[in-house]
């Protein structure tokens, strides 16, 4: 009686009882998945496969064009467990036609299930055959064309010449093949200014640019460079100018119409133009604004230019000198480890001209006052200019002092 006992309460009798019932339910529940599930008793079952798919197999020279019908419903029938290992895995299952040995034409082929995950298990198709269209199968190698869609950036084309695509295959029935006028791809320029790599897709099509469909490609894909040139160039126009206005007037303002320029040339003289300085104009003794023509020079040979001359406009203005005092020195170009000190003063006064409306609008604080000690080495002291930067329109007329001694040493 203890045996009995301790047989009946085993854990493993247990498991195994809830496994098998489990597994049951789940065939059950799960029967309208892929197909229709008829239970004939606790180890066989019955069930179909909705629309499994129809391969044909053929000859190399023969290709089938249509197949009818595409798919098929089959009949599984078998124990619980071979039925439920064809439903877990019924993807992998297809119907083969067999049309091998067979001349062009319309024929009807029996069919076998191939890709069975499992055997122990009856399949019957509710189709036996299917009818077959066969043709000859035809080859031809077409160099495919690319397709320029958009245009890349406003100064910017498409450089000339063969892209070097690689000849495709065109494979397929023969009167689909001989639909085949030419194999494209197509890439997209669409506001580049560099050269644009992209993936593209052959495409077979016809006489009218329609797809053809039905035929494959061989290559498929292919990766392809399309170098972008630039051929037009927006260049910024400079203006200078040549001696000093009338006494007690000052140059204001240089205006030029229009700023820039676009220079169209070979890419790489492009590339290497940052701006055009047109003429020098010659102000000596102006005391009033004037406005001219200038001439905007080529800037390299074979250069083409939008406009042949811009307008350039000066403003004259009188002047007025103010003293700003006070003005702190700064050293600049200093060499790391190392101190900076000034024998003297640390400080400048300085006289400057401007226009007469804004002149006295100049403060210290508008202006820099600098030595460059950057050549200064460690140990040694020398007596070095005062620069001093202003902002536009002004211009020094006198600082005091100019010049500063500085003395380096190491820092410990």
């Amino acid at each position: 009686m203890k045996r009995r006992d301790s047989l009946l309460n085993s854990n493993l009798i247990v498991r195994l009882i809830s496994v098998l019932m489990g597994f049951v339910v789940w065939i059950m529940v799960n029967s309208s998945a892929s197909g229709d599930i008829t239970t004939t008793g606790l180890t066989n079952t019955a069930m179909t496969l909705k629309n499994v798919p129809v391969t044909v197999s053929t000859d190399e020279k023969i290709v089938a064009v249509h197949v009818r019908p595409s798919t098929v419903n089959v009949n599984v029938s078998g124990s619980v467990l071979g039925v439920a290992t064809v439903q877990v895995e019924s993807s992998s299952i297809r119907l083969n036609a067999l049309a091998t040995h067979l001349s062009a034409g319309v024929h009807m082929v029996p069919v076998k299930i191939v890709g069975s995950p499992t055997t122990g298990v009856n399949y019957t198709p509710q189709v036996t055959s299917v009818a077959v269209d066969l043709e000859p199968r035809a080859t031809v190698s077409i160099h495919p064309r690319l397709r320029i869609l958009g245009h890349p950036a406003l100064g910017y084309k498409v450089a000339k010449g063969d892209l070097k695509l690689p000849a495709v295959t065109v494979t397929g029935a023969a009167a689909l093949v001989h639909l085949v006028s030419n194999v494209e791809a197509s890439v997209s320029v669409k506001g580049s200014v560099q050269d644009v790599t992209q993936g593209v897709t052959f495409m077979p099509v016809d006489i009218h640019g329609n797809r053809v469909h039905g035929v494959t490609c061989s290559p498929s894909t292919a990766t392809v460079t399309v170098p972008i040139l630039q051929k037009t160039r927006f260049v910024p126009l400079v203006a200078t100018t040549v001696g000093q206005p009338a006494k007690s007037y000052i140059v204001s303002q240089v205006v030029i119409t229009p700023n820039r320029v676009a220079v169209t040339g070979p890419s790489a003289m492009l590339q290497k133009l940052s701006t055009i300085t047109l003429p020098a104009i010659h102000i000596g003794k102006w005391s009033s604004s004037q406005s001219m023509q200038v001439p905007i020079p080529i800037p390299f040979e074979g250069g083409r230019l939008s406009i042949p001359v811009a307008r350039v406009s000066i403003t004259v203005v009188p002047s007025l000198q103010t003293t700003l005092q006070g003005i702190p020195v700064t050293f600049v170009g200093q060499q790391k480890g190392t101190s900076y000190t000034s024998t003297g003063p640390s400080t400048i006064d300085l006289v400057v001209s401007g226009p007469a409306q804004t002149v006295y609008a100049l403060s210290a604080q508008d202006v820099q006052a600098y030595v460059d000690v950057s050549a200064l080495q460690p140990g040694h002291k020398a007596r070095l200019a005062i620069g001093v930067a202003l902002p536009p329109t002004f211009t020094t007329v006198q600082l005091a002092p100019s010049s500063m001694e500085v003395v380096a040493r190491l820092q410990h």
